[in-house]
Parts: structure tokens; sequence; C-alpha cells
């Protein structure tokens, strides 16, 4: 029971420690509080492959970066999609970039009217 009971605040850690880079918050934090070398970003680089310029520009300035402007996500999710289609063929590529734009659209389009009507696709 000892080790189950040392799993369960193991895990309990390591999902504060995601809480806190999901936010955003200091993963200086995470850094210093496990002394670790490096940070696994995980689910928070879907739809904002930007995130690893942003964690490493914050852990040398101990700044954030504004906010990426919305025409360069347009841009970045074009280049993307471009890049499914011809990886994966237009039909499959299609599926695929379903899940990827509604990854993108998430933090930028909180109405998720659009995300419906492109999935429909």
């Amino acid at each position: 029971m000892a080790a189950f009971e040392q799993l369960s605040k193991i895990l309990l850690f390591l999902l504060s420690l995601m809480a806190i880079l999901l936010t955003r918050l200091k993963p200086e934090q995470c850094l210093t509080i496990t002394g670790a070398n490096a940070l696994m970003i995980g689910r928070a680089a879907q739809g904002r492959p930007w995130i690893f310029r942003e964690i490493q520009d914050y852990l040398e300035t101990g700044e954030l970066l504004p906010p990426m402007p919305i025409a360069e996500v347009q841009c970045l999710m074009q280049a993307h999609v471009k890049e499914l289609h011809d990886f994966y063929g237009l039909s499959k590529g299609i599926r695929i970039a379903r899940k990827h734009v509604s990854w993108y659209l998430r933090e930028h389009a909180p109405d998720d009217q659009f995300r419906r009507i492109f999935n429909t696709i």
C-alpha cells in the first residue's frame, strides 16, 4: 500500500506541474521544484507550436511574449494544413487537418461555430 500512496503523490505532483505549463505560468518553477533538466510540453503544444519559443524566451528573459498576431497564426495554420495534405494525400489530409485546425482556433476563435462548420467539410 505504501508504494501505491507514493505513486499517487508522484502522479498528483506531475499533474500539478502540467497544469502550470498549460496555463503558461512560470516554467522555471517546474524546473526549480523538480530539479529536472527539461520540460515535457505535450498537449499544450497542440494548436500552439510556437509554445516552445514562448517558453524558451520566458526562461531566458522572465517576460511573457505578447500573443502571436492572428495573421501569423493563420499563415502557420495554412502551411501546416498544406503539409498535412502533401504528406497524407487529399482525402486523409482533410480528415487529419480538422483536428489540427480546431486546435489552432481553440485559443483564437472561442466561438465554436466556425470550428463546427469547418469540421463538416
